[in-house]
């Protein structure tokens, strides 16, 4: 499939300046559909690599390896067999989705259940399509949902207790007034705002809450001034500057915190930029007081009929980042930095066995996902057979200690 060149507009991206083409959304790919699975293969993952800043692929670019779909949730009421429409483009290694028959939607999630985590992918939207991102989500969809719906009346970005979870808050910071046109849109008016109990991030609208979002408590966002704004707070032609209409944009999504008693509050940030930016553009914050469990994360396509884009919306580059529960990345570039030069080594883990081969004397720390150390290994070089302690499994941090430094690995223990 190629993509078509229209016109050259001039894009400025913050910090540098670039031009790119604009493209017309691909039409969809003529591949299998992904069917709906009951439960998925426990754990499995797309990929174990991790990039030099820490992050690993979710989706491979070209199979289903690590995700599934599920057809629990009321959005799939319809059609619990077929579910959506995902498929892959096998050329430009990225997923379409779409609804079935005009109302029949479906979660697109991950087999791995993850608990903090910064996941970061491109996604071209097509407007009037209602999307979301699942923040650890059951299989009946009841989560914290990052809200991606571009269509009149709502917004993309903010946050929604999906199945009512933790109560009744609705954050959102602009608001489409147009069925037809994605310019139209209102960032003073921020939709319903109800705030938790203890505070968040909400009410006033995008223009207000970019204006403000210089305390400490905003978790490190830009101020408006940075994105090229007033210092008042950035309105609908900055959103328009900053948003690509016709092409790619890059969504972050920071969610990490309360995954056991004493972890504190959740916390959730979420920003998007065009593809070549160099500057995240916030479109939420907030913090909600609740503990829950890791679980699914993913892509939804809406059910009930608000899917009505003349395409359907696309991703691709879907990696993530793990994080501690405080937000702080578990494997770091410093860490890469570190592995310059010491050798790699390829362990595994069983149930009850961790092997491998480590040619020098070695201590191996083994960490969960929230940075936790669950046991320590030492030994001398030559193969290794370690026995488990713990009963913890899923995906598991080695830190590898040997004379020459410190190598990172992570391992799947099913």
């Amino acid at each position: 499939m190629s993509w078509i060149k229209k016109t050259v507009h001039s894009v400025i991206a913050i910090g540098a300046v670039a031009v790119l083409p604009a493209m017309a959304q691909p039409a969809a790919p003529i591949t299998d559909d992904y069917l709906c699975q009951v439960t998925p293969t426990s754990g499995e993952v797309a990929s174990t690599t991790v990039d030099a800043d820490g992050y690993t692929p979710l989706f491979d670019g070209s199979t289903w390896k690590g995700l599934w779909q599920d057809c629990q949730a009321s959005h799939s009421s319809g059609d619990r067999v077929k579910g959506a429409i995902w498929r892959i483009d096998p050329v430009e290694h990225a997923i379409y989705s779409t609804q079935r028959n005009g109302n029949v939607g479906g979660l697109l999630l991950t087999k791995h259940k993850y608990g903090s985590y910064e996941v970061t992918f491109d996604m071209w939207p097509s407007f009037g399509d209602d999307g979301g991102f699942f923040n650890r989500t059951t299989p009946g969809g009841t989560c914290y949902q990052t809200v991606m719906d571009y269509i009149q009346g709502a917004s993309f970005g903010g946050t929604w207790p999906e199945g009512g979870y933790q109560g009744s808050y609705d954050f959102r910071p602009t608001k489409y007034n147009s069925g037809t046109d994605p310019h139209d849109l209102n960032t003073t008016a921020g939709g319903n705002d109800r705030l938790p109990a203890d505070g968040g991030h909400g009410g006033g609208g995008w223009t207000v809450w970019t204006g403000n979002h210089n305390k400490p408590s905003n978790l490190g966002l830009p101020q408006a001034e940075a994105l090229g704004c007033a210092a008042s707070g950035c309105l609908a032609a900055d959103w328009n500057r900053l948003w690509s209409f016709d092409g790619w944009n890059q969504v972050r999504i920071k969610f990490y915190g309360g995954t056991a008693a004493g972890t504190g509050k959740i916390h959730m940030q979420s920003a998007f930029r065009k593809l070549g930016a160099t500057m995240w553009v916030p479109i939420w914050a907030d913090s909600i007081i609740k503990v829950d469990t890791p679980s699914f994360i993913g892509f939804q396509v809406h059910g009930g009929g608000r899917f009505g884009g003349a395409k359907g919306n696309w991703y691709r580059n879907y990696k993530i980042r793990e994080l501690d529960n405080e937000g702080k990345p578990l494997v770091t570039v410093a860490m890469r930095r570190q592995n310059n030069g010491v050798k790699s080594y390829a362990l595994s883990a069983a149930s009850g066995m961790l092997a491998g081969n480590i040619d020098e004397d070695h201590t191996i720390t083994v960490r969960d996902m929230q940075g936790r150390v669950l046991e320590v290994f030492s030994g001398a070089a030559g193969n290794i057979n370690y026995s488990f302690t713990s009963k913890v499994n899923g995906l598991l941090t080695l830190d590898i200690k040997t004379a020459k430094g410190i190598t990172h690995q992570r391992v799947t223990r099913i």
